[in-house]
């Protein structure tokens, strides 16, 4: 069974661009429930099709118990599992893997504020300010739940996001 990896932190800081750089050059989406698949390495829930929300957040809220068990059926031998952003950031889905003997690991992305506005206003997010500060601290509360050891803080407030990639694969997959 290979990593679970946990990409986290606030709107606008990459999450789901760092995931389309993990993910293989090569995949398939399944349509129900959402995964994109690739070629060998790799798997992520959600549809990582290029769209401003794209990734895990594609996948509704009820959906996450048939994305668990398609993994399961499907995909626990991937050597690489993708959530990224809120919608599986919970400690039942961590619980679901630590169950199953899964290494978990999770990536505190990170940004200034001024990045964060810059990058919100250029996607064209409208976000509203109190649930936004509820992502942030969700997002902090998730991570702490990690021991140091599977835990990784990067702040993508002047890093390319494949120099982000770079940095989970070489602690990752050390």
């Amino acid at each position: 069974m290979g990593v679970v990896l946990f990409l986290v932190g606030p709107p606008g800081t990459g999450k789901t661009a760092i995931a389309r750089q993990l993910l293989d050059e090569e995949i398939k989406l399944v349509a129900n429930p959402k995964w994109t698949i690739g070629k060998v390495l790799t798997c992520a829930a959600g549809h990582y099709t290029g769209g401003t929300f794209d990734g895990a957040d594609t996948v509704p809220y009820n959906g996450v118990v048939n994305c668990l068990a398609y993994w399961e059926q499907f995909l626990a031998q991937k050597p690489l599992t993708l959530f990224d952003g809120d919608r599986f950031s919970n400690k039942g889905v961590v619980d679901f893997f630590r169950e199953r003997r899964a290494d978990v690991f999770c990536v505190h992305v990170t940004a200034s504020d001024e990045v964060l506005t810059q990058r919100r206003i250029q996607r064209g997010s409208n976000q509203n300010a109190t649930w936004m500060k509820g992502r942030v601290t969700k997002a902090k509360n998730f991570f702490d739940q990690f021991s140091t050891a599977e835990q990784l803080t990067l702040d993508a407030s002047d890093m390319s996001v494949a120099h982000l990639a770079n940095r989970i694969r070489t602690k990752v997959f050390r």
